[in-house]
């Protein structure tokens, strides 16, 4: 669901319903969501991911 979402929010921006900034927003929101952090802006030095993990 999340994932058909972000693809949604992709055609939106290709298609010019929305603006960069937003997309960028939405897009965090999505992801933090999908990756389960909780939501809310990310912190602006954030941890190296383990190796092996992206």
């Amino acid at each position: 669901m999340l994932r058909a979402r972000l693809a949604a929010l992709n055609r939106a921006l290709d298609e010019g319903e929305i603006d960069q900034e937003r997309f960028e927003d939405e897009e965090e929101r999505l992801l933090d969501l999908l990756e389960g952090r909780p939501p809310g802006k990310a912190p602006a030095h954030p941890a190296p991911r383990p190796p092996g993990s992206h």
